[in-house]
C-alpha cells in the first residue's frame, strides 16, 4: 500500500530532484567540462523544494484549528 500526504509526497519530490540533478551535472559535465548550466537547474528546482520540505514538517501552523 503506498504511503500518501504531505511526507509522501515530498519524498517524491526529493527523489526526483536528486536523481535527475545527478543526471543533469553528469551530462553537463560531460558536454562541457564544467558544471555551468546545472547549478541553475538545482537551485531553480532547489528552492520551491525547500518550501515543500517547509510543508511536509508543517512549518506553516497548517492542520489543527
Amino acid at each position: 500500500m503506498a504511503a500518501t500526504g504531505p511526507n509522501a509526497a515530498f519524498k517524491a519530490h526529493f527523489a526526483a530532484y536528486i536523481g535527475l540533478s545527478i543526471v543533469l551535472v553528469v551530462v553537463n559535465l560531460i558536454v562541457s567540462g564544467t558544471v555551468s548550466w546545472a547549478i541553475l537547474f538545482v537551485v531553480g528546482w532547489g528552492a520551491p523544494l525547500a518550501l515543500h520540505c517547509a510543508y511536509a514538517m508543517n512549518l506553516f501552523g497548517r492542520g489543527s484549528g
